[in-house]
């Protein structure tokens, strides 16, 4: 495979290419060529007198970015279909990072830079991003037995009229907290009769039982109705 340098006057952009790179990992692209010298060729096909790109768009971008006057290039000669072709896997069919692997992969690499503050103009993780992976870093944690299906949360679904929709909600405001522990309270006090008697919500308001809500011809349109009362006792049940 013989390699050429080609004047950046003379490199058209395919009109096709789709891969997109933002200004950060541009600047640390630039970064990286400026402080090494070194970048993968481009490859390009003959085309009218000049160069289309195929493979290096954004390095391209960082050359004349640095001044440069050309760059080093792989020629290849395909047909426009070919070019597609290459367009649209040269960019894509590339693995995926391994959490574990990457994080060792930088803690060495900065053990051998002495820091990572040099590394982050050039590497494609920010700072939040090093961090994060750094919790990968040392040895994987022992495997721990699997909880019961007891100690597990489990899905809860039924449907409500809006009529009791907005009649349990206001319920649940009443006795305060989370949805799901106000929920369990409604539940434990219905079950020991305690909503009959009023059970009492995290603002001191009783919280009763109604006969419901009725349409205008007097038909119940809701089940029993869960209600604050919003005057204050004087004292609340231990």
């Amino acid at each position: 495979m013989e390699m050429v340098t080609i004047g950046l006057e003379l490199l058209r952009p395919h009109p096709m290419n789709s891969n997109e790179m933002g200004k950060d990992r541009l600047a640390k692209l630039a970064r990286n060529i400026k402080v090494s010298g070194r970048y993968p060729p481009l490859i390009v096909r003959p085309l009218e007198g000049e160069y289309q790109i195929l493979d290096g768009h954004h390095r391209v971008q960082a050359l004349r970015q640095l001044k440069h006057a050309g760059a080093r290039c792989v020629v290849w000669d395909v047909s426009d279909e070919q070019a597609l072709l290459l367009l649209a896997t040269l960019n894509r069919l590339e693995g995926v990072d391994q959490p574990r692997k990457r994080a060792a992969l930088l803690a060495e690499l900065e053990r051998l830079a002495g820091g990572m503050e040099g590394l982050l103009a050039r590497l494609p993780e920010g700072r939040k991003q090093w961090e994060s992976l750094m919790k990968f870093s040392g040895p994987p944690p022992a495997p721990t037995a699997p909880r019961a299906m007891e100690e597990l949360p489990q899905a809860v679904h039924f449907f409500l009229l809006p009529a009791q929709r907005r009649e349990l909600d206001a319920a649940l405001r009443a006795v305060g907290g989370d949805r799901e522990s106000a929920l369990m309270e409604l539940v434990r006090h219905a079950g020991a009769g305690g909503l009959e008697r009023g059970a009492y919500g995290s603002g001191g308001d009783p919280v009763r039982i109604g006969e419901g809500e009725r349409s205008r011809d007097g038909e119940e349109t809701v089940g029993p109705s869960v209600q604050a009362d919003h005057r204050r006792h004087p004292e609340r049940p231990a």
